[in-house]
């Protein structure tokens, strides 16, 4: 089935920000029900798989893969440890890009793959922290929050985590 004019304009609207409310606004629907045609446009097969498509074309015209971005995270977290370049933020959130790739934050909360929660000495970690927004803060704590250190180029904890 062919897609419609408006539904061609979400798709191309759509590789912009992938935000569909935003993206069914600027196609023309309604600003009243943008949430809700978004959410269903991209469930509607044939826009998922122009979109789809769209997105793979963009893929290969750009040249960029997933290995590309990993390559390129982890050349930035080694950049960032050098002497005089040393950034913890920019290391950090390198590792949260990484562990986000590896689903180690979906185990945090949900379990290992085996279904059973991953032991943690101190109580559940997410307990400490509340989402605020579009960041991460922690609760007030009766003591403070002690989490193990270690560094990130232990081969053994990275083999761990995937």
């Amino acid at each position: 089935m062919a897609l419609t004019a408006k539904q061609e304009r979400f798709v191309q609207e759509y590789l912009i920000d992938l935000n569909a409310t935003q993206v069914a606004i600027r196609a023309g629907y309604s600003e009243k029900t943008a949430k809700s045609v978004g959410s269903k446009n991209l469930t509607k097969p044939d826009i998922a798989k122009a979109i789809a498509a769209a997105l793979s074309e963009r893929a290969e015209r750009v040249e960029v893969t997933q290995d590309y971005v990993l390559a390129c995270i982890v050349d930035s977290m080694e950049q960032a440890k050098l002497p005089g370049e040393y950034s913890p933020v920019a290391v950090i959130r390198g590792a949260e890009l990484l562990g986000r790739h590896l689903g180690l934050f979906n185990k945090l909360l949900h379990g290992n793959d085996s279904g059973n929660p991953l032991p943690n000495p101190r109580g559940s970690l997410v307990s400490h922290f509340k989402y605020r927004g579009s960041f991460w803060v922690s609760s007030p704590l009766s003591q403070p929050l002690q989490l193990p250190t270690f560094s990130c180029s232990r081969p053994s904890l990275l083999a761990s985590l995937s």
